[in-house]
């Protein structure tokens, strides 16, 4: 989705979508490494904080404004989908 939705309209916001793919990541790694039980919930509480944001862009701002582009096919970006997360 995101190379498609990397266009002059949507391009900040893919920009700050991938910037928060990184932080996700950086949380899970500090989440991994944490032997701290206060440090672990507050940790996974700000991953579920940034994914639940995530997921609200991604469904409700960049679907939308990729199913309104005429040049690009939602379809095809989905095809494989199910099978890359079950």
């Amino acid at each position: 989705l995101y190379p498609a939705g990397d266009t002059a309209t949507t391009a900040l916001l893919v920009r700050a979508m991938r910037e928060e793919h990184r932080n996700l990541v950086a949380h899970v790694t500090e989440l991994k490494a944490t032997a701290d039980g206060i440090v672990a919930a507050t940790t996974a509480s700000a991953i579920l904080a940034l994914f639940e944001s995530h997921l609200y862009k991604e469904n409700d701002l960049l679907i939308p404004a990729l199913v309104a582009d005429q040049n690009v096919s939602l379809g095809e970006l989905l095809a494989g989908m199910h099978e890359l997360i079950g």
